[in-house]
């Protein structure tokens, strides 16, 4: 997991971001079509991954936490 997907989602939760919209970013990310996204995003290939992995890495940090409030 990297400290950079850690280090944004702590700051989302400081800064009041509830953690259910967090998920609902993530998700509307992930949830789309890569060929979409890199088009409405003008992203190339090596762009798109870098941010799938991020937000992959954050939500598995949103997986942890939600895992310890519980």
């Amino acid at each position: 997991m990297s400290k950079k997907s850690r280090d944004w989602v702590d700051k989302k939760l400081r800064s009041g971001v509830d953690l259910d919209q967090l998920y609902n970013c993530v998700g509307i990310f992930s949830n789309r079509k890569k060929s979409r996204v890199m088009k409405e995003k003008n992203l190339n290939n090596k762009q798109y991954e870098k941010r799938y992995n991020f937000l992959y890495n954050a939500f598995c940090y949103m997986e942890e936490l939600k895992g310890k409030r519980k």
